[in-house]
């Protein structure tokens, strides 16, 4: 499937995180055409090491003191997320045939990543603070590509926008489409496992690979979290991090980029550490795992 031809027939089940969105029903978009993608901006990406889709877990202490030199930040003044409403969707029929993990495990892990105390560092990126799970939606008739590209991801989010069956940008403030992707399916992008991205038309989103199990969800879920609510169009929060990552208008150099690989347990859920400016240190709040 070539970028920017994506047309998907759609038929849906869609969960609100605590009371209903949208009525129910059967929708199916059968004549939805997009000629050519808009030019997209985005970053924040989690490279696998190899073949290996598992971000490594070495320890805290060692990687955390070996990255705490002279990192600077770049606040380019540009919009930033300050309680952003996360949208989940789970793309393919996969999704249906109780996999490991299962689309309910990782909707209570983002729940806890969001109400929890890991978001909680932020305040010191102009007040970014926690988020909420505005929904979810189960895409099961549409599957994606075996090898499939951000083009993929944008252009089924602009047909289930364009459908009416999730909220459009413009309906919920602050609004960050997540799409959950099933096990056996890559990026075209080499040893890319997340990204988050700005594809036009006011959508910000992300995709997350999946190689069964959650802890990895989770980690790269909580990865793309701090980089799209502190960069989410490239002109927010990026740093200087020596050896490691420079700021940039087209590769960014983001808050998790700089922690990259470093995990923590946060009430039960693994998430990735994120840059502190204040500390000096890649940190999780709430971690059960201390310097």
């Amino acid at each position: 499937m070539s970028a920017g031809e994506h047309k998907p027939d759609v038929n849906q089940d869609a969960k609100p995180a605590s009371q209903p969105i949208h009525t129910g029903g059967t929708v199916k978009s059968t004549s939805h055409n997009i000629s050519q993608s808009l030019p997209r901006s985005g970053s924040g990406i989690v490279r696998a090491q190899g073949d290996a889709v598992m971000v490594p877990f070495p320890p805290r202490n060692l990687a955390s003191q070996a990255i705490k030199e002279g990192v600077s930040s770049v606040d380019g003044g540009g919009l930033v997320l300050t309680h952003v409403n996360v949208y989940l969707v789970y793309w393919g029929s996969a999704w249906t045939q109780n996999p490991t993990p299962s689309a309910d495990d990782i909707t209570r892990g983002v729940a806890s990543i969001l109400a929890g105390p890991y978001m909680s560092a932020l305040a010191q990126y102009r007040n970014v603070g926690s988020g909420t799970l505005y929904g979810t939606m189960l895409v099961t008739t549409s599957e994606p590509p075996k090898t499939f590209s951000s083009d993929d991801v944008s252009n089924l989010l602009k047909d289930l926008i364009d459908l009416q069956t999730v909220p459009g940008p413009n309906d919920v403030d602050q609004l960050l489409y997540y799409v959950i992707m099933p096990v056996g399916v890559s990026s075209d992008q080499s040893n890319v496992i997340g990204e988050h991205f700005n594809p036009g038309e006011d959508i910000l989103c992300a995709w997350v690979m999946n190689d069964g199990t959650l802890d990895s969800v989770t980690t790269i879920f909580s990865h793309e979290l701090v980089e799209a609510c502190t960069n989410p169009n490239g002109d927010g929060y990026q740093f200087d991090a020596p050896g490691q990552c420079s700021a940039s208008p087209i590769n960014w150099c983001e808050i998790g980029d700089i922690c990259e690989g470093i995990r923590d347990d946060v009430n039960g859920v693994i998430v990735q550490e994120y840059w502190s400016a204040s500390d000096s240190a890649c940190i999780a709040p709430g971690s059960n795992v201390t310097n």
